[in-house]
């Protein structure tokens, strides 16, 4: 299955990738004895490197979805600022739309490139490589490289 992780995310790995290949699974009940010495287990950092490898896992639901929501939301915030060049009022403050649409958009782009880029081009190792401003600039190289087909 090519497994690549070394820690408490293991399992979640073999989980996903005999999923996604359409392996049968089952539990088995196994007998349980309870830890005598202390646990090894570091909260936090062992909740991270498990919570990174679940977000790398699904790109689309973490990045690409919640991106073009944003694009969509900045699209009609600026529409929004178009005729109303004085801003809108919301209550007693004045609120210039441009600004909030302005940064929706960026960041709407910016996710759902970066969601882009993991699903159809990066394999997980290199994402940690490429990451600021040239994101979409340098996975669209990589996948030009590829001749335009899935990396590996």
């Amino acid at each position: 299955m090519d497994l690549k992780s070394a820690g408490m995310e293991l399992a979640s790995e073999m989980i996903l990738k005999g999923a996604r290949r359409g392996l049968k699974m089952a539990e088995v009940p196994i007998p349980y004895h309870p830890r005598i010495a202390e646990s090894k287990l570091n909260t936090f950092r062992d909740g991270w490197r498990h919570l990174r490898f679940l977000i790398l896992a699904s790109p689309s639901y973490l990045y690409t979805v919640p991106g073009v929501v944003l694009i969509l939301v900045g699209i009609l915030t600026l529409g929004l600022a178009l005729p109303s060049s004085h801003g809108i009022d919301v209550g007693p403050l004045r609120w210039q739309p441009i600004f909030g649409g302005t940064i929706f958009l960026v960041v709407g782009m910016n996710a759902a490139c970066w969601g882009w880029l993991r699903a159809f081009t990066l394999p997980p190792a290199e994402i940690h490589e490429k990451t600021g401003c040239s994101i979409c600039t340098v996975g669209t190289w990589d996948w030009k490289v590829c001749s335009f087909s899935a990396c590996s």
